[in-house]
C-alpha cells in the first residue's frame, strides 16, 4: 500500500489490508511524513495490532527509522553531528517516542544514514 496522506489512516479498505498483512515492510522516503499522517490514528493501532500477534515488521532508512525506541522524527528538518552537538538544543532536533512498540528495539535510537548524513 502507498499511503499518500492522513486521510489514508482511517480508510476502512487500507486497515482492513494491514489487519489481513502476513508481514509489514516501510519505504525509505520522510519519516516526517510517517509520524504526521499516522501517528496515533488507527493506522499505527493496526500496523501494532499485527506485531503483537507476531507479525514481521521491517523497514529501510525513514521506513527503518520510525521502528525504534525513540524516533528520529525529523518534523522539523535534520542536523549534522557537528551541530546537534554544537547545539543540542536545535529546534530540528525532534526525538519523538516510539511509533510501534517492538520487542528488543524500546532503548534503541536507529538511523540507516547514521555515516552517509553525519547524523
Amino acid at each position: 500500500l502507498i499511503l499518500l496522506d492522513a486521510a489514508a489512516s482511517t480508510d476502512p479498505f487500507v486497515l482492513r489490508k494491514i489487519g489481513e498483512s502476513a508481514a509489514i515492510f516501510f519505504a525509505g522516503g520522510d519519516q516526517s511524513k510517517y509520524w504526521r499522517f499516522w501517528h496515533g490514528t488507527p493506522v499505527q493501532s493496526a500496523v501494532q495490532a499485527r506485531v503483537n500477534a507476531g507479525a514481521p515488521v521491517g523497514g529501510t532508512s525513514a521506513g527503518q527509522a520510525i521502528l525504534s525506541g525513540f524516533v528520529d522524527s525529523a518534523l522539523t528538518g535534520s542536523v549534522t553531528s557537528s551541530e546537534a552537538l554544537a547545539n543540542p538544543y536545535d529546534h530540528r532536533i525532534t526525538i519523538s517516542d516510539t511509533f510501534l512498540t517492538l520487542p528488543h528495539l524500546g532503548s534503541i535510537v536507529a538511523d540507516m544514514h547514521f555515516v552517509v548524513r553525519d547524523r
